[in-house]
């Protein structure tokens, strides 16, 4: 899926696909831990990379959290939803999907299970 697609679907502005991308250079690989870390050193970088300011890194973020892109773990470190971006094995990122996510609405379990089941052909 394109990050325009992405954003178009979470109604968030096109404006933000480099912001996106910068946070996805630093996603870790799907069978290590998954927690980015974005503090203020690391908002600075960014906002350097891609030519803009910190703010403009601040309100993408609060918007991504907004609009389930990121999940925030606690402060300045954030996870991705693993429904839309994944690094690493499939198998791996599969079980991210199953994680449970902490959100200012309490603890929510979401998950999808899929059962392949193996076609003999005679």
């Amino acid at each position: 899926m394109y990050l325009d697609t992405v954003l178009y679907l979470k109604d968030l502005p096109k404006g933000y696909n480099p912001v996106l991308m910068a946070i996805l250079k630093r996603l870790p690989w799907a069978n290590q831990d998954q927690d980015i870390a974005i503090n203020a050193g690391m908002k600075r970088k960014m906002a350097n990379e891609i030519g803009c300011s910190v703010s403009r890194i601040n309100n993408a973020i609060t918007d991504f959290v907004k609009g389930e892109v990121l999940y925030r773990v606690e402060t300045g470190v954030y996870r991705v939803n693993p429904y839309l971006f994944g690094r690493g094995d499939w198998n791996d990122i599969a079980r991210l999907r199953l994680e449970v996510t902490f959100d200012n609405k309490g603890t929510s379990i979401l998950g999808k299970i899929e059962r392949k089941s193996e076609v003999n052909e005679i």
